[in-house]
């Protein structure tokens, strides 16, 4: 996921160094519902995906890195853009940083962390193609 973008504050990033190593399924299940005609043939509505938790595993390899993030995940109180490393764009709530202490020599600040956001709407278009062979 590279980088977290403000909404409305652009310049004002999270980039992800290293990139997360995990990660969720950043689109929502189709909402669809199907009924009967009264001739009894089948119709399918479908509805508006709602919000949805999209979560990601990663870790902090210094002191900067896991303040930022826990600056990001507790003090944002907006909706942000998230870009993934496809170049898709989402709008997202921040909602959780769980960060896990491992143990490292001499690497305090080395942490596993779990953050979630909640998804709003659909990604863009991917704006990265397939690399050459």
């Amino acid at each position: 996921m590279d980088p977290l973008v403000g909404v409305g504050d652009p310049g004002r990033e999270l980039v992800f160094r290293p990139n997360p190593h995990e990660m969720s399924s950043p689109f929502a299940a189709r909402q669809l519902q199907s009924m009967a005609t009264t001739a009894g043939a089948p119709v399918v509505y479908e509805a508006p995906a709602p919000p949805h938790e999209f979560s990601f595993v990663g870790r902090t390899l210094d002191k900067a890195f896991y303040e930022d993030l826990r600056v990001w995940f507790t003090e944002k109180k907006h909706m942000l853009q998230l870009s993934d490393h496809f170049g898709r764009n989402y709008r997202v709530y921040l909602t959780r940083f769980e960060p896990k202490p491992m143990r490292r020599v001499g690497k305090y600040w080395y942490h596993e962390y779990t953050c979630a956001c909640l998804v709003v709407g659909n990604p863009s278009v991917p704006t990265v193609g397939e690399v050459p062979v």
